[in-house]
């Protein structure tokens, strides 16, 4: 099942190596490191929550949440934008295997796709603006 941990390296780096001047932070639950499950300010923040694992004939399928916080609440609404015009763009991504980041490898025939609405709702929030999506990675086992 190593590709739901190779989707979600994808997904990272699919965002970050195509949006270079954002920030993006993927939050997750680590004992040894807990400051891995903060919000980052004036960062994208993105968790994965969910894996829903299908067997060979179907779809796997993971929830993340795309969390957008900007100080500025004009910075967070470019942010949200770049993210969702560049998701547009593809529907999916060529799945990799980041096991040895500096060389990641190409998973043979393989894609992780996402759905193609993105609707950001604003989160209340006294000290910056939030704007949070869900949205819905497939990855298929072969």
């Amino acid at each position: 099942m190593a590709n739901m941990r190779a989707s979600r390296d994808t997904f990272l780096h699919y965002l970050s190596d195509n949006l270079p001047s954002l920030t993006f932070n993927n939050l997750r639950v680590d004992k040894q490191n807990p400051k891995l499950n903060e919000i980052m300010v004036n960062a994208v923040n993105v968790t994965f929550h969910n894996n829903d694992f299908r067997g060979p004939s179907d779809l796997s399928q993971i929830l993340a949440t795309v969390d957008v916080v900007y100080d500025r609440e004009l910075d967070a609404v470019t942010a949200a934008e770049s993210i969702s015009q560049l998701l547009f763009k593809a529907a999916y991504a060529p799945l990799m295997d980041y096991t040895n980041p500096s060389a990641p490898v190409q998973i043979a025939n393989e894609r992780v796709f996402w759905n193609v609405a993105l609707g950001f709702k604003v989160v209340h929030a006294e000290n910056f603006f939030h704007m949070s999506a869900l949205l819905h990675l497939f990855v298929h086992f072969s």
